[in-house]
């Protein structure tokens, strides 16, 4: 140990004696500074860690060729016949050297893990709740480790300074080459991806960290650090046996090879393992796709609308395995005008029903083959009004995988579970019974040859739920209910939720919180990642209600009709994260057919209760006005002529703007003459002339006149944009 301990100090003197690594080192640190000092990422403490990784790329590639020019020195110095003669053995030499790199460098890398300890520790996080976090933090130093050792192993080769070009193309391999093509491939590819750490886009951390859910709890990243490790052992090891077999210092080789085929079985054992998880949901998702793929969609008809499924009593218990355990009490009641000797439920397909009563009667399920509908026969046929109970019990697995066919090949990414630790059940998956027939899933070709699974939400008359949930495990679980009753024993919890006359239900749960903002007779509530900034999201959700009554105002006094606010007595919101497949759930606002107008449709009012909102609703900073009424407009004026989609920013930023407007403000211009194309934005221009020359009358009556020309939708966008300013132009004239 004392050799080891002092040929480290020398290869320190060696290291540290020039002004290069002295230069490297500011850098990186100076690097760690700006990363971390960011003011953007201080609204969520783990996206703010996961930030500073962006440290770990400059880093690596110093290591790597520095460590390609310590195993070059000895070359170019001749020390490598020297030695031989030194009372070092061949695994004192070589760990000495790997460890003069690696230990500076590793302090470098936990910073990361440091700075987010400080940082939860100091807002009053507990161990339990940093610990995941902190120890992926703290595991980044295993790519570090591997990268030295690729570069010293590169550099070993050969003296010639062509060595530093293979250095080079295999860093660039290992790095960017993977996630541009192996990724494309096969996720279990993803292995070769030696970081799996997502800095080279923080943006869309999908691996390793989401904004909502927090840091990961699969088991294939551990898998992939342990691969990693134990390849790291090995090659050491295996490289410290050639060198002492050049020196002649191995009197009994049986312990290297029992050294390494213990390596090589662990090296093994955690590949085949991480293959096996990926090989399991790749399957499952392509199972999937080929059930969506045979199915009818003939089946969707509005034929059983009216069979309403309404007062829900459900009873629902997680096991382990992704096991969901329901038994619903409901009445469905006939309004379809017709008798029905059996009528539909809409239910996941994998879920298996295990019993059906009808008025405390045995009654017959059939499922629709692969669709996501249950068949239930009654004794006697359904008249028409009549109203039924019904008791079904059924269970069934919660794991789905979705791929983002346009952003990450075929790279699967969660999105609805249920864990030990975690759940997101939202009502649009169909783990609790609807009447009717209604369209889950169907099978997408948006993304030819990348065909995926296009989810969808869907609107169900308004209904009370009562809903008891019991979890094996003690975590925060929320839903877009009340809680009524909450016991907590050791690692069980027992939560009772009760909604009155709800859209529908979910349930959410794991590392979150809520956040709430009461104003006048409106709670709205907002369930957050716990790592996301308190204060912060607060200020949202409380700048969310103030945009919505204001947008109520506006309207009414612009548009000259009268509309509701759309915000309930209590409201419970949630932000998707940035790369959620739910978020991709089609939004019924999110298209435009040229050929026909269309009406406003809320995406609000579905099937989950919770209200979804954008990503971009986690932002540090508030969103924009524009942005909130972008989301809201279609809850205030669903059913009225919708905008042409090309050019409804305009009414957005006209909007928030004269939201601002006080009576006693003098008249400046309403709108910033924003740039287009690199010229000032005529539309701005002109809708400022109307404005400073108009009464607010007269001003009132332009923007429900402009609503009206944005919502035709003839012609192409330079057209449309041709005739808006030919309509501004005549406004302004009008005004002179």
């Amino acid at each position: 140990m004392r050799n080891v301990v002092n040929y480290i100090g020398v290869e320190w003197k060696l290291m540290f004696r020039g002004y290069g690594i002295w230069i490297i080192l500011s850098g990186l640190l100076g690097i760690f500074y700006l990363v971390s000092s960011e003011a953007y990422y201080n609204s969520n403490l783990g996206f703010k860690a996961m930030h500073t990784l962006m440290m770990l790329l400059p880093l690596f590639i110093s290591i790597f060729f520095l460590a390609m020019y310590v195993a070059r020195r000895e070359a170019t110095t001749r020390t490598q016949f020297l030695l031989p003669s030194l009372p070092y053995k061949t695994r004192e030499i070589v760990a000495s050297k790997l460890l003069a790199l690696a230990i500076p460098f590793t302090l470098l890398q936990l910073m990361p893990a440091l700075l987010y300890l400080f940082l939860a520790t100091r807002i009053g996080f507990s161990f339990t709740e940093l610990r995941s976090g902190f120890y992926i933090l703290l595991a980044s130093v295993i790519p570090g480790w591997f990268i030295l050792l690729v570069g010293y192993l590169i550099g070993s080769m050969s003296k010639k300074r062509t060595i530093y070009l293979l250095g080079i193309f295999v860093f660039i391999s290992l790095t960017y080459g993977v996630n541009l093509f192996l990724t494309k491939l096969a996720p279990f590819l993803d292995i070769v991806d030696f970081t799996q750490l997502d800095f080279f886009a923080p943006m869309q951390s999908t691996k390793v960290y989401s904004k909502i859910w927090g840091f990961t709890l699969d088991c294939n990243y551990w898998l992939h650090r342990l691969f990693y490790l134990s390849l790291i052992i090995g090659l050491v090891w295996s490289y410290i046996y050639w060198k002492a077999w050049k020196r002649k210092e191995l009197a009994n080789h049986n312990r290297y090879y029992v050294a390494i085929s213990l390596i090589s079985i662990i090296l093994l054992s955690s590949l085949a393992a991480y293959i096996s998880v990926w090989q399991g949901r790749v399957q499952g998702f392509h199972h999937e796709l080929v059930l969506y793929k045979s199915a009818k969609p003939q089946i969707y008809s509005s034929s059983y609308e009216q069979i309403i499924a309404s007062d829900y009593q459900l009873d629902v218990t997680t096991n382990d395995r992704h096991k969901l355990e329901v038994t619903a009490h409901f009445i469905i009641t006939n309004l379809t005008g017709a008798e029905q000797a059996r009528f539909p439920l809409t239910l996941r397909h994998n879920f298996h029903v295990q019993e059906v009563l009808i008025n405390d009667q045995k009654a017959a399920a059939d499922s629709a083959g692969n669709e996501d509908v249950i068949w239930i026969t009654p004794n006697q046929a359904l008249k028409v009004g009549e109203a039924l109970k019904v008791k079904l019990v059924y269970s069934g697995p919660v794991d789905e995988w979705r791929n983002m066919p346009q952003y990450e090949g075929n790279l699967l990414i969660r999105s609805v579970f249920v864990d030990s630790d975690r759940i997101n059940l939202l009502g649009s998956y169909g783990w609790y019974p609807i009447g009717g027939i209604h369209l889950l899933t169907e099978y997408g070709l948006d993304y030819e040859p990348k065909h995926y699974l296009k989810d969808h939400t869907f609107q169900a008359p308004l209904s009370d739920f009562k809903v008891a949930v019991h979890t094996a495990s003690n975590f925060k679980l929320y839903s877009n209910g009340i809680v009524t009753s909450e016991k907590q024993a050791l690692n069980k919890l027992n939560i009772d939720f009760i909604a009155k006359q709800a859209s529908g239900f979910s349930l959410v749960g794991g590392a979150l919180q809520i956040v709430e903002h009461t104003a006048s007779d409106k709670t709205l509530r907002l369930i957050a990642g716990k790592q996301m900034n308190t204060k912060q999201q607060e200020m949202k959700l409380s700048f969310l209600a103030e945009t919505a009554q204001q947008l109520q105002d506006i309207l009414e006094l612009t548009m000259g009709i009268k509309v509701k606010n759309p915000l309930g007595a209590n409201e419970t919101f949630m932000t998707l994260g940035d790369n959620d497949p739910f978020g991709a759930i089609e939004n019924p606002n999110s298209t435009y057919n040229s050929e026909s107008k269309q009406a406003w449709r809320s995406p609000f009012n579905n099937i989950n209760g919770i209200k979804l909102l954008p990503a971009t609703f986690t932002w540090e900073l508030l969103p924009q006005k524009a942005q909130i009424i972008q989301w809201l407009l279609p809850q205030y004026m669903e059913g009225e002529t919708r905008l042409n989609i090309s050019t409804e920013g305009v009414f957005y930023d006209l909007l928030a703007a004269y939201m601002t407007v006080k009576p006693s403000d003098k008249k400046e211009d309403l709108l910033t003459r924003k740039f287009d194309n690199g010229n000032p934005n005529l539309i701005h221009a002109l809708i400022n002339d109307v404005y400073l020359k108009s009464s607010d009358e007269h001003f009132q009556i332009f923007i429900r006149d402009l609503y009206t020309e944005l919502t035709k939708s003839d012609g192409t966008y330079e057209q449309t944009r041709q005739r808006l300013l030919t309509f501004i132009k005549s406004r302004a004239d009008r005004q002179l």
